[in-house]
Order: C-alpha cells, then structure tokens, then sequence
C-alpha cells in the first residue's frame, strides 16, 4: 500500500516533444502526400507547441480537473527549458528523471485535405531508466502508458510491479511498432492492464485479425479488462467480456487531427478514474477529441470538466450497448 507523499489521479508515462505545425497545401495521391525533390516548397504558416503523447494526455487530465503528473524525460537544451515553462504554467507536475541528451521533436506536415505526416524525433524519450526514478513520487491511483520505446519501454514493464504493489489500475496506448512486435513484446504490460485503448490499425497488427469485434476479444484474452478500439470517422468500439459498446461519432468539421487519440484517452481515462463507467467514459473521451480536431493541434480546446458535461448533455454521441 501507498504512505505518505503526493497521491495523483494518473500519472501519464510517454513522450514529451516540441512540435511544428507546418501548413504546405500538398495534395494527396493514393494516400500519400507529395513533395518535390531539388526544390524550395513554399509553408503557408507555421505553429510551434509543446507536444507529445505523454505531455498531451497529462495536460488534458488535468484540464478536466484531475491531479495529474507526467512521468517522461525531455533535454538538457533550449526545447527542455520549453517543456518546463508549459508543465509550471498548465499546473502538471514532472516525476521524471533529470533532463539528459536532446528533447524529442515532431514535424506535422499538414496536407490539402487536412491529413497529416509526422516526422518524429523521440529523442530523451526513449531514455527513461528503472534506476532513474524515485518510486517514492510514483503514488497514483492510475498510470498511463502510451508508446514507448527502448529504454522507456523496459521501464513501463517494470513499472507494472510497483502498480500491483500499489493497487495502481493501469491504462495502455501502445503504438503501432509495439503492436507490430505482438503479444511476446509486451504481454508483461498487457497482462497488467485495466483498459486498453488502441486505434483500429494498432488493434489489427496486434491480434491479427481484420473485423473490429474479432480484435475486441482477441485483444481482451491477452490480459486487459476492458479494450477499447478508436477508428476515426467511424465507430469506436469497447468490450468488457459481458458487453459490447459501440459509440457514433458526430459529423464534426475537421481543422487538424493531430492530438486526437491523445485527447479521447485522456477522456476516456478520465471518466474511468472517476467511476463514470464505461459508457460514459467513452461519451467523454469523444467530445474531448471532437473538440480538439476542430483548431490546429493536439491541444487547443480541451474541454473543462464543466464544458465536457455540457457539451455530452447537449449531444451526446449515439452509443449501443449488446451482451456478448
């Protein structure tokens, strides 16, 4: 059991990045976006914000009023003085280790139909050690995984001892390369999971099948009580081992997508830490992802709790609910 110290709602674990939004109007054939080589291709506008999967899902539990933390590494350079500045100013407190080695770093390059190409630098974000943290600042009622890699990645797995130890519940978001590895790469962490959140492409890499409801249950014998599987413009789908939920989304004009996974898992996981059931929590982590999608990036208009609730009460997405 936990004593003493600081005890958060979620304490989110993923990467931490200064991003740039770069607007080049590039039209798209046969899903990909196109650019010339041996020239100069003109930006129509630049956004520079901090940014990263760890750093958005802290920020946007937090927003909705929950104690939150982020636990990540980000540089010993001019982008980590960045990073600083933002956590101070949106109230997230940093259980990480010392800032070491260069700050991860995202180019999003935005395409005519507002589909996107990210160029990722991971950069300290993979470097998070075992030995490098203090468990005694690790107290919280959730961790948050999202995609790690290397070093992180190892930790997550040695974290899910201490979260056993603690009665921490933990929520997954594993990316597509962990997904791709299979169950054999990260079962420890599966095994330990209470909700699992994956987009439709993560979800059929790691269980090999194609139907979204196939992908339900395959991934739920793997470990996690509750798997939850996002699709974009299509229907989001969760499965308790008793009942499948499925949620419509609204037809909400989109600006930039970027931000979006990162803004229904906070959602989501917000509700689910609260005891809102499954349901409801999935009502909230869509409207913090339709709000998000309408501005460019991952984290204009994230929802207050109290705007959260009235935006579900006003609209609520149309959701069934069918025993297994």
């Amino acid at each position: 059991m936990m004593r003493g110290g600081t005890m958060y709602d979620v304490i989110s674990f993923g990467s931490i990045t200064v991003d740039v939004f770069m607007d080049t109007e590039a039209k798209e054939k046969r899903g990909k976006i196109m650019y010339p080589v041996g020239t100069k291709i003109l930006v129509n506008d630049l956004d520079f914000q901090t940014g990263g999967c760890g750093m958005n899902v802290a920020i946007a539990l937090r927003k909705l009023g929950l104690k939150s933390a982020l636990l990540g590494r980000y540089g010993k350079d001019a982008n980590g003085n960045i990073i600083e500045e933002a956590l101070k100013r949106e109230g997230v407190d940093f259980v990480g280790p010392k800032p070491e080695g260069k700050t991860g770093y995202g180019i999003i390059l935005d395409s005519i139909r507002h589909n996107r190409t990210i160029l990722h630098f991971r950069g300290a974000s993979n470097h998070v050690r075992t030995g490098g943290l203090n468990k005694g600042r690790l107290k919280a009622k959730w961790f948050y995984f999202a995609s790690a890699m290397s070093e992180s990645l190892k930790t997550q797995k040695d974290l899910t001892a201490l979260a056993a130890r603690n009665g921490t519940k933990i929520a997954y978001n594993p990316g597509i390369r962990e997904c791709e590895k299979g169950k054999r790469h990260i079962g420890r962490i599966l095994r330990a999971t209470e909700l699992f959140i994956a987009n439709a492409e993560e979800s059929s890499a790691l269980s090999g099948k194609d139907d979204k409801m196939e992908m339900l249950k395959a991934i739920r014998s793997m470990g996690p009580r509750v798997v939850c599987i996002t699709d974009g413009a299509r229907e989001t789908v969760c499965y308790d081992g008793m009942y499948f939920y499925t949620l419509k989304p609204h037809n909400t004009r989109l600006v930039e997508r970027t931000g979006a996974g990162d803004a229904f898992s906070a959602g989501m996981v917000a509700g689910m830490a609260r005891g809102m059931g499954i349901e409801m929590s999935m009502q909230m982590g869509l409207a913090d992802s339709e709000s998000v999608i309408r501005y460019v990036g991952a984290r204009n208009k994230l929802l207050s709790w109290k705007e959260m609730m009235s935006t579900i009460k006003r609209n609520p997405g149309k959701l069934r609910k069918v025993k297994a």
